[in-house]
């Protein structure tokens, strides 16, 4: 990356079509699939912007504030990538199984109990979901017939979600065509550039998972107590 930085506008694109197909840099950036039928009608990578109107390097439109670090610029230009990456993922997932009669989050949690049965809040918990927002998939999934409770000999409440011989059919389905498509759009993509992600997303992860929201109180704080000081010297 660090050798990308100081590339303009042409330079960049140019770098990225000589190493990445078009159609793995468009899903990567969230870019609708009529942008990039365009882009290959006139010539590719190297007219997607003036196309869509995106910056290669900034998926989502942000000016940075005076009182942004380097850091926390970069750290919002990769959270406001990974709303554009969960959005397109969710729905290449819906298209993949379709057909099926699942949607991306009754894969998920079908995923979830691949391995055993679970009870709802674990699943949501696995998911860094809330027990609520899963629990209307899993009733779907039940209606389906694709999972079923069980007895939890570890809480006479909370019912084990766990897969039935169907469920267990569609999973397998499931995970043969996710093995075909994830091998394709991962098809020259760096090693370490893929693994250095999976390690931003859990550190950043942490921290959310730590604080959440309250982060910034602290942080506002010393930055207020810091100005406060400045005065004083003058």
């Amino acid at each position: 990356m660090d050798e990308l930085a100081p590339l303009g506008d042409a330079e960049l694109q140019a770098t990225f079509a000589k190493k990445y197909p078009l159609r793995i840099i468009t899903r990567l950036l969230g870019i609708p699939r009529h942008y990039e039928d365009k882009a290959h009608s006139i010539g590719g990578l190297g007219h997607l912007t003036d196309i869509c109107d995106y910056d290669i390097r900034l998926p989502m439109r942000f000016t940075p504030r005076e009182g942004h670090t380097k850091a926390g610029v970069e750290l919002t230009r990769a959270i406001l990538a990974t709303f554009r990456f969960n959005e397109a993922l969710l729905q290449a997932g819906d298209d993949l199984i379709r057909d099926l009669g699942v949607s991306s989050a009754r894969w998920q949690v079908l995923g979830t109990i691949n391995d055993g049965p679970l009870p709802v809040a674990q699943i949501a918990r696995d998911l860094g979901r809330k027990r609520q927002g899963v629990q209307p998939t899993v009733d779907r999934l039940l209606k389906q017939g694709l999972v079923e409770l069980r007895e939890n000999p570890n809480h006479r409440r909370a019912k084990l979600v766990a897969l039935t011989p169907k469920g267990r059919s569609v999973l397998d389905e499931i995970n043969e065509r996710q093995e075909s498509w994830v091998n394709a759009l991962a098809e020259g993509l760096p090693l370490d550039a893929l693994r250095q992600v999976v390690l931003l997303a859990r550190l950043v992860g942490e921290r959310l998972n730590q604080q959440g929201g309250t982060i910034w109180r602290s942080h506002s704080s010393t930055r207020s107590r810091s100005r406060k000081v400045a005065r004083k010297k003058r």
